[in-house]
């Protein structure tokens, strides 16, 4: 479950493939039903883009695709707050030096399994999935 202020909506994914769209007061908007489960689900951005994982991929679900209508036209003229960027690594120090500084900020589990794990920013997932949706 995962909640849109922006929007006022509430979204959840299910083990019977459905991925449910609410709205504020608890009422059913719409149903997307997918071809697998999903594992995981958040919104991507105050559109409402939602973003879920499938099979150790993100996918992207564009908010013009599932949200209503009258939703859409709520959005026309909407200014939503500008997101803050990751501050940026500099350039000049090499990618060895730059994984030993996230590795520190790291809990020590995922520390320890550094060789399992990949790391990857918000705005590179943000980047991997508009890509997506572009192809």
């Amino acid at each position: 479950l995962t909640v849109s202020n922006s929007q006022r909506i509430f979204v959840s994914a299910s083990v019977d493939s459905t991925i449910k769209i609410w709205n504020h007061n608890n009422k059913l908007v719409r149903t997307l039903v997918l071809n697998t489960i999903p594992s995981a689900i958040t919104f991507g951005n105050h559109e409402g883009d939602i973003l879920l994982t499938i099979k150790n991929e993100i996918r992207r679900v564009g908010y013009r695709v599932y949200l209503p209508e009258e939703y859409l036209k709520h959005m026309i003229g909407v200014q939503y707050p500008i997101e803050v960027s990751e501050r940026p690594v500099p350039k000049s120090r090499g990618a060895k030096e730059q994984m030993s500084d996230l590795e520190s900020t790291l809990p020590s589990g995922i520390r320890q399994n550094r060789d399992q794990v990949g790391y990857v920013s918000l705005s590179e997932l943000k980047d991997r999935a508009h890509a997506e949706t572009v192809k």
